[in-house]
């Protein structure tokens, strides 16, 4: 069963003083903020660009916090791409330098990030270490936001190792964080998280209404993870026989799915983007495939079809 994993992730922001900015400062703070905000609409080919432009113009400066973020925000575009040994070689580099100057914040965003990495390459104990380090500072330098992150984190490793009452009580942890900070985009992350435990555990009338409240978070707020509280949904549905809801969540979460896919420009971030959520596509040929022996005239085996051809051009036109 494949766990959800809707991870929200520290974007460092570098503090310039008000009073006697230079010049390069001003232009590091704005490629700073036009990477965020590409990054913040999955436009991930922008995001790279603005930040590789701050990296080459921290390093002619010698600003080395500038340099140090920098090197982590192009580390999370590329574990966004799904191109994890350079996320973490960039994401190693900005922890040497931050952890060098002191920047405490910085340093437990890099150290969360890295966790990431090593989730997403099935690591688990060492994704683990990595975000007990990180939750520790986040708790000592009162970073809120961070601290649900991490423990939304951990909960999803040990959702991903079938401990799922551990998983769920760090959920509950992190989106109690969520809600009495604001955070949306956490809530629905977590509500998402909390949806797949339950699923997990056969809790299924309970995994759909979470679902449900996770998908109204993330479609309020345009948040980019929505593809995957849909596919829970779909998922959750189709175990109650609810077919056609489940057919319905399926294909919205394949089209956005393909909406975030469009906007990369690189054929070979394309497909790395794509190469862990395919089983979204199978998902949904298996579900078609189940009904049609029962329902013959419906077409479920033609929409089967539709959807593996569907499922190929995204793989090897590319």
């Amino acid at each position: 069963m494949y766990t959800l994993k809707t991870i929200t992730l520290t974007l460092m922001l570098i503090i310039f003083s008000i009073v006697g900015l230079r010049a390069e400062e001003i232009s590091l703070q704005d490629l700073l903020n036009e990477g965020k905000q590409a990054y913040g609409t999955a436009d991930y080919p922008t995001a790279l660009k603005k930040w590789e432009q701050g990296l080459n113009l921290a390093r002619q400066a010698k600003h080395q916090q500038a340099i140090g973020v920098f090197l982590g925000n192009i580390g999370l575009v590329y574990d966004n791409l799904g191109s994890y040994p350079k996320a973490l070689e960039y994401f190693q580099q900005a922890l040497a330098i931050l952890k060098e100057i002191g920047d405490k914040r910085g340093e437990g965003a890099d150290l969360s990030n890295i966790g990431n990495v090593h989730q997403n390459l099935g690591s688990y104990p060492k994704a683990l270490e990595y975000y007990q380090q990180a939750l520790k500072i986040k708790k000592e330098i009162g970073d809120k936001r961070g601290e649900g992150a991490d423990l939304t984190n951990i909960g999803v490793v040990y959702d991903n190792l079938g401990t799922y009452p551990i998983a769920l009580d760090y959920y509950q942890k992190a989106l109690k964080i969520r809600k009495e900070i604001g955070d949306k985009r956490g809530e629905g992350a977590d509500l998402s998280n909390i949806g797949v435990v339950y699923d997990n555990l056969g809790q299924y009338q309970t995994a759909l209404e979470s679902f449900q409240e996770s998908i109204f978070i993330l479609e309020t707020i345009g948040a980019d993870s929505l593809w995957q509280a849909q596919r829970g949904l779909a998922s959750t549905e189709a175990k109650l026989n609810q077919s056609e809801p489940a057919i319905q969540h399926y294909e919205q979460a394949l089209d956005n799915l393909e909406k975030l896919r469009a906007g990369i420009t690189e054929k070979e971030h394309k497909l790395s983007f794509m190469r862990d959520k395919l089983f979204v596509y199978d998902a949904l040929i298996v579900l078609l495939q189940s009904l049609h022996p029962n329902q013959p005239k419906k077409g479920y085996d033609r929409k089967a079809i539709e959807i593996f051809e569907r499922k190929q051009g995204r793989v090897f036109l590319e």
